[in-house]
Order: C-alpha cells, then sequence, then structure tokens
C-alpha cells in the first residue's frame, strides 16, 4: 500500500546514500517501502547497522525495508517496481532510468571528477524528468517533501516520466560512432 522508493547508488554503493537511508530509515518506512543497494563492499556493515537498530521498529515498518548488495539480473525489475528512483548522477545511471521513464530524485556526488555528476543531474532536470537535491542539502525533510510531491502528484509523476523518456537516446553510442565516422570521412575527403 506504500509507495515504492528504488535507492541505488551504483554498483559500488554510495556512502552518504546508505547513510541518509539508514539514518532516517524510521521515518522512510513509516511513509515508503525501500528497495535500498549498498553496494556489495558496504553491505555487511550497512545490514548489520539496520538490524541493529531496527529492533525497536514495529515489524509493520521493518516490513517496508529490502536491502540488497547489487541488483545483478533484477535491476530492470526493481527499476519497474519503483514508483521513484533515487540515485547518483552517473550517465548510465541516468539512462536506466531515463529508458524506463521512472520519476526520480537525484543526489549527484560532491565534487566528482569534472563535477560531471552535477553536470548530469541538471541537463536531466532540466529536461524535466528529476528533482535534484545537492549532497550537502539531503536533509530528511527536504527529501520527503520532494518524493511526496512527485507521488501524490500522479500529473507531476506522469510529466517527469513523459520527460524521462524524451530524454533517453536508445543507441547513443552507435549515434555517436556515426557521427564522427562522418566527420572523419568529410574531413579526409575535403583534402
Amino acid at each position: 500500500a506504500k509507495p515504492v522508493l528504488l535507492v541505488v547508488g551504483g554498483s559500488q554503493g554510495a556512502e552518504a546514500l546508505n547513510s541518509f537511508v539508514l539514518e532516517h530509515s524510521s521515518i522512510l518506512l513509516s511513509e515508503f517501502q525501500v528497495l535500498h543497494q549498498t553496494g556489495a563492499e558496504h553491505f555487511e556493515r550497512h545490514k548489520k547497522s539496520y538490524e541493529e537498530m531496527s529492533k525497536s521498529y514495529p515489524e509493520t515498518v521493518r516490513r517496508n525495508y529490502r536491502m540488497t548488495p547489487f541488483f545483478v539480473q533484477n535491476m530492470g525489475s526493481a527499476l519497474r517496481a519503483a514508483d521513484l528512483v533515487v540515485s547518483r548522477a552517473g550517465a548510465n545511471a541516468i539512462a536506466e532510468i531515463a529508458a524506463l521513464g521512472i520519476p526520480s530524485i537525484i543526489i549527484p556526488i560532491a565534487r566528482s571528477t569534472n563535477d560531471h555528476q552535477s553536470e548530469n543531474a541538471y541537463t536531466y532536470e532540466k529536461a524535466g524528468a528529476c528533482v535534484v537535491i545537492e549532497e550537502e542539502n539531503l536533509l530528511i525533510g527536504l527529501f520527503t517533501d520532494s518524493a511526496k510531491r512527485i507521488i501524490e502528484n500522479p500529473a507531476a509523476a506522469q510529466k517527469m516520466s513523459e520527460a524521462a523518456k524524451q530524454f533517453y537516446m536508445p543507441n547513443a553510442a552507435e549515434r555517436i560512432a556515426e557521427d564522427i565516422i562522418a566527420t572523419a570521412t568529410n574531413s579526409s575527403s575535403s583534402y
């Protein structure tokens, strides 16, 4: 009966996202069902932390949480189950989310190489496909307000979904390769 948040930080996980989910799990789980990909490296530590902190949670709250090290075979199923994805802003992550047209909250890595994650996140947001929350602004009130504003407004969620699908470029690698070959061919023929 609760909306599903899928929290992913890439194959290695994202420590800031993992800590946020665990620290605020009682609040998040009272509002949402959470599928949480921690990354294999962090899984056992976070599992122990969650087991310890959630001992006092009612069973109705505890059952709203599933943690996994990494979605290997079933990432597509996890994405399709989600009402909202919470993710870093890597190009692959955004492409997967966009391909299925899932509304999202994107949290770029603070100070990523060449600040590419912020650039990715804000380009995707400008397209209307997500809401960006900077890591230093990742506060539970702002987060839950943003998530509820998307989930509880079907028209807004649909608009984000459509924008995400528009943003997605199937066969992007092939298109880039064709452009490079065409440019190289045109350049060499002009000599």
